[in-house]
């Protein structure tokens, strides 16, 4: 179902449609004036096409087209094909930055002149994980009042200063030096949690932090950049005590083929390591999402009846590069489930 893009007044609850989307348009990016000018476009059976436009007022045209993901689940499947994807539009609202898989199995960032058709150097590229976070791509802020799309962190003036990554844990490769001070400085004063700008005023001199981990489900503290002073704002889940709670690990073992299949191993707090009952909780999708460290309350509850919980990314799971998650597609009940399975066997012979 095809469904058109409207602006939305929110103190008077008005919509203006943008456009009428005849293009077959599944999303839109917009630049910094509020233009939509890419428009990423399937009706599903055919390629994945990204259209572009100067301004609202020029004509579409094709920078480029690649296979649909989805074709390679099926019998029918062509071969796959190099491809890259828009993540939006730098400050001068016309240098598009792109995640590129063109010559690089786990991505890397990349700018991209669309009246040109040229791309920019590498920017990020990390290897073994992709960049951004496959399941917190939601997550906004960064330190600016932009969105963290893929990653891309912002400051307010529009810069790039970071770009994050998930290997374990949450990880940020800082561009910028004031940036990455900053953010060893709120890290010195929130030791053992990971901690994120998720809103911020649009000069940045006041930021809203969170700050997570395994135990905890978050803590928000507003931080001052001038008088650099943090202030706690409350907890997400006050009746949560993080001392509680039990600790997730960060696990890796081979699947029967070799290849080293990544996962993570809850075990009950204040209990002997030792012959647990184990639960299994697979992610959903299955192809893309993949699991992180963090706070999970279904965990965190068979924990504290005495299980271990056992959550693997298994092949199809994103985040690990293009090959990782391709080796997932039309294995349901095959390789994907032999993955867990291995796990299973892994955790046994620990004991």
């Amino acid at each position: 179902m095809l469904v058109d893009p409207i602006k939305v007044n929110l103190r008077t609850g008005k919509t203006t449609r943008l456009a009428l989307n005849d293009i077959d348009a599944r999303a839109w990016i917009a630049d910094d004036t509020g233009a939509l000018r890419i428009a990423i476009c399937t009706d599903f059976k055919g390629p994945i096409r990204v259209l572009y436009r100067a301004s609202e007022k020029a004509p579409w045209q094709t920078l480029a087209e690649y296979q649909n993901e989805l074709s390679l689940i099926f019998p029918e499947a062509s071969p796959i094909e190099p491809h890259w994807k828009p993540i939006g539009f730098a400050k001068d609202n016309r240098t598009l930055y792109v995640l590129s898989f063109l010559e690089h199995d786990k991505g890397a960032i990349r700018t991209f002149d669309p009246e040109t058709k040229t791309f920019g150097p590498v920017i990020f590229t990390h290897p073994d994980v992709e960049p951004g976070d496959r399941l917190a791509n939601y997550r906004s802020g960064g330190l600016g009042s932009r969105k963290a799309f893929y990653g891309l962190v912002f400051n307010p003036q529009g810069d790039l200063v970071g770009i994050d990554y998930t290997t374990d844990r949450a990880m940020t490769q800082w561009l910028d030096p004031a940036a990455a001070k900053r953010a060893r400085d709120i890290d010195a004063a929130l030791p053992g949690t990971s901690n994120h700008v998720v809103s911020t005023t649009a000069d940045g001199k006041l930021q809203v932090i969170v700050a997570t981990s395994d135990r905890d489900p978050g803590s928000y503290y507003l931080y001052d950049t001038e008088k650099e002073t943090l202030t706690a704002l409350g907890a997400a889940r006050p009746q949560i005590k993080p001392a509680d709670m039990a600790e997730m690990r960060a696990v890796a073992f081979p699947a029967r083929d070799g290849t080293s299949i990544p996962g993570y191993l809850t075990l009950p707090a204040g209990r002997p390591e030792k012959k647990l009952p184990l639960i299994v909780m697979p992610h959903g999708g299955p192809f893309g999402p993949r699991d992180v460290w963090g706070y999970d309350p279904q965990v965190q509850f068979l924990a504290n009846r005495g299980y271990a919980v056992l959550q693997v990314n298994f092949r199809g799971s994103g985040g690990y590069g293009l090959e990782f998650q391709r080796g997932g597609y039309r294995q349901y009940g095959l390789r994907m489930q032999d993955d867990v399975t291995d796990g299973v066997k892994w955790a046994i012979a620990q004991g």
